[in-house]
């Protein structure tokens, strides 16, 4: 089955956001939803994403389908715009299949859409190029110049609805398993943060939802990494809570103490503290706001609370965080974060000059 292979800058009208959304949201199901494909693609911070679009050459349909999204890497005073990979995607029986664009040899299309899309960004100004993938997936990448990074991570995950994790495995004795286990946890942790915690309330507010001069707040609140890192202004917040349903969970609207949550990390499951900020290392302020976070969690569906050693916060405040989910019975893990970059800057190339926040992966 032949096929060809149309690059296109946006913003991506009604139908080819449907097109994508049926394409890729089999793969992920927060992008069979059009009206976040719109968010990310056509509403993002510079109005546009570049699009590697696959047709059947025949009748013309959308077979394929691979964007980059420009958001700005900042460190310091210095910012670039980045482009990162997202919603890469062929259907199944054309994988197979050869591309050739203008007079260069054929290649696997898959291989050709990465290419070409990365020399479209890098046409447009977007330097460094990243993405997200596993090892199987990113040897695809580095056949497309891509330099592969390990970013170490420990990562602290607490349960917040056994049931809802009982249900996703197959056997019932599993189930059984993985239910009491998640439920222990669960009530444990609870009581364990409760009984520590500052007294006084926290809260959740939709961070869409702020006034104008709330969210230039909270961003002015949030820390800087010493790397390059998703810049976080006002405007770019206002984009990463529309696409990732952020909150800020506090102890009041100052924001001083605060942890930055995004609802829709992992396919909708899992809610990631993406940001995390104190006013002063208090361990009875951390564990009231983790005591909410999970409310919250378990408010909205999400099955599990993650936070991580790439959590953006100050060194000392994330140390604290870290203690406090330890202390709560959050399980950890350890393992890297695999990215994968391309770059005409050296800069770019080196896992130790980055701070890959989960700006970079939970909200989109």
């Amino acid at each position: 089955m032949p096929v060809r292979l149309r690059l296109v800058r946006g913003p991506l009208d009604d139908d080819a956001l449907r097109a994508t959304a049926a394409l890729y949201g089999p793969f992920n199901s927060k992008y069979g939803d059009v009206e976040f494909c719109r968010q990310v693609f056509n509403r993002n911070v510079q109005g546009w994403a570049l699009h590697a679009i696959l047709e059947d050459a025949d009748d013309g349909r959308p077979v394929g389908h691979y964007a980059l999204v420009p958001f700005a890497l900042s460190r310091g005073r210095e910012q670039v715009l980045s482009g990162k990979g997202e919603a890469f995607v062929i259907l199944e029986p054309y994988r197979g299949e050869s591309l050739s664009v203008g007079d260069e040899p054929a290649l696997p299309c898959g291989l050709a859409m990465a290419l070409h899309l990365y020399r479209f960004g890098a046409e447009h100004g977007l330097d460094p190029i990243h993405m997200i993938a596993n090892e199987e997936v990113g040897l695809l990448h580095r056949m497309a110049g891509c330099r592969g990074l390990r970013i170490a991570r420990r990562r602290f995950v607490l349960a917040v609805s056994p049931g809802r994790m009982a249900r996703a495995r197959a056997s019932a004795a599993g189930s059984l398993v993985l239910w009491l286990a998640a439920a222990a946890q669960r009530i444990l942790s609870g009581l364990l943060m409760r009984s520590r915690a500052a007294p006084g309330p926290a809260r959740a507010w939709d961070v869409s939802a702020l006034e104008p001069e709330q969210r230039e707040r909270l961003a002015r609140a949030l820390a800087r990494s010493p790397g390059w890192s998703a810049h976080v202004d006002a405007p770019a917040l206002d984009w990463f809570a529309r696409v990732g349903r952020l909150q800020v969970v506090a102890t009041d609207d100052t924001f001083r103490d605060c942890a930055l949550v995004c609802r829709r990390a992992d396919q909708d499951q899992v809610m990631e503290i993406v940001a995390w900020n104190l006013s002063r290392p208090d361990p009875a302020v951390a564990f009231r706001l983790l005591a909410q976070v999970a409310d919250e969690a378990h408010r909205h569906g999400n099955r599990m609370v993650s936070l991580s050693s790439l959590t953006l916060a100050l060194e000392s405040d994330l140390a604290l965080l870290m203690r406090t989910a330890a202390a709560a019975l959050f399980r950890e893990t350890k393992g890297p974060l695999l990215v994968f970059v391309r770059s005409r800057d050296d800069r770019f190339l080196d896992a130790a000059s980055y701070g890959f926040t989960p700006f970079f992966h939970a909200t989109f």
